[in-house]
């Protein structure tokens, strides 16, 4: 596949059906989705530096090869990462609901991220930031990880065989934390803590 360097004042616009980037490249200019579309980067490394941008009301998702966002990122339709790894060092002003199933994401941007919900099934969540989860907080497997913060303030869910908190803190800011399956593994001074007044139900022997 041909690399795709998106320069400086190029734009590369996403208006129906899904784009998927396989060749990597390296870009300055801006990348858009409308509301309903899919731009997947789907193979290679890519590197978006500090002067590009990713913006839209569609599904940004990352299915192979490498991502390096390092401009401005404001995706309200969503991100995924379902393999390779995707590092977000830019300004963030939105992420939409974050689902990773493989792979690694990285938020080192340095302010921090706001997401509607998260559902975290496999790979890793990693890096610096402080992530604050509005919505519904849906561990089944994978790695929490990083020595950031993850603010859970919606209904936090935990089921499935296994997970890991490694490094990370993560704060259960709801009143509706269930653990239904599973183990939670921890380590590399992870904490995990419950507000005042709230409760973290164990439904399972």
């Amino acid at each position: 596949s041909a690399s795709i360097n998106n320069v400086m004042g190029g734009i590369v616009e996403v208006d129906s059906g899904m784009l998927t980037l396989n060749g990597g490249g390296t870009s300055s200019g801006l990348f858009s989705n409308v509301a309903g579309t899919t731009l997947q980067f789907g193979g290679g490394n890519h590197l978006l530096d500090a002067t590009s941008s990713v913006i839209g009301a569609g599904t940004n998702s990352i299915s192979a090869g490498s991502v390096s966002f390092g401009g401005s990122y404001n995706v309200t339709g969503g991100t995924r990462i379902s393999a390779g790894s995707a590092g977000f060092s830019g300004p963030i002003t939105a992420v939409g609901a974050l689902t990773v199933s493989a792979g690694t994401a990285t938020f080192d941007s340095g302010n921090g991220v706001s997401v509607s919900s998260v559902a975290l099934s496999g790979g890793t969540l990693t890096g610096g930031s402080t992530i604050n989860v509005a919505g519904a907080f849906n561990w089944t497997g994978g790695t929490l990880g990083g020595s950031g913060i993850l603010n859970a303030n919606g209904a936090a869910t935990f089921n499935g065989s296994s997970r890991t908190l490694s490094g990370r803190t993560l704060n259960l800011n709801s009143s509706a934390n269930t653990w239904s399956a599973g183990n939670i593994n921890t380590g590399q001074g992870s904490l995990l803590n419950i507000g005042g007044g709230m409760t973290f139900d164990n439904t399972f022997d």
